[in-house]
């Protein structure tokens, strides 16, 4: 699913691959493809509240003299279907996962919800052995009297320049 909503890969994908993706975003949003009234009213007071949720991003924006992207974003809420649709037409235009979702997250909620839960996940587990190595190379038999505290600290000292370059650019992307 993850290759599915990145716009640079998505084109790797053959249709076989992009059916199945497809089904699993219907499988995690049945109320599309049940189009019964019970179902329906379900989902309405979701839809609501996140359209006021929305209207009153807008108006504190508005109240802050802040002019907000989110102009050209229409009023209507899009069906899953419509959001694939609108995907499909525009990843073209992108080749970075992150700015494709970042001009694209109040256009396309549900499938923005998604690349949040999917696309976070790490491919490897070369960082966490990492981590375990330099963790034990710290606290190797010389130093054998480190508390659990001091190797914490020790750690996040070892990776503070990392986090702080991954805290601006985090910030600078907002």
């Amino acid at each position: 699913m993850a290759t599915y909503l990145d716009p640079q890969t998505f084109d790797y994908l053959d249709p076989k691959q992009i059916k199945a993706a497809e089904k699993k975003i219907y499988e995690l949003f049945p109320y599309v493809r049940d189009q019964t009234n019970s179902n329906l009213v379900t989902q309405i007071p979701n839809l609501i509240e996140n359209r006021s949720r929305f209207d009153e991003i807008n108006n504190f924006n508005k109240i802050c003299g802040v002019s907000s992207n989110t102009s050209n974003v229409s009023a209507k809420i899009l069906s899953i279907k419509e959001e694939l649709a609108q995907y499909i037409s525009t990843k073209s235009k992108y080749s970075d996962i992150s700015a494709y979702w970042r001009d694209n997250e109040l256009k396309l909620p549900k499938l923005s919800s998604l690349v949040r839960k999917y696309c976070i996940i790490q491919a490897s587990s070369v960082a966490s052995e990492s981590a375990f190595s330099i963790a034990n190379y710290i606290q190797r038999k010389e130093r054998s009297s480190l508390s659990a505290e001091n190797l914490r600290y020790s750690m996040f000292l070892r990776q503070i320049e990392t986090i702080e370059k991954l805290y601006q650019e985090y910030y600078s992307i907002i």
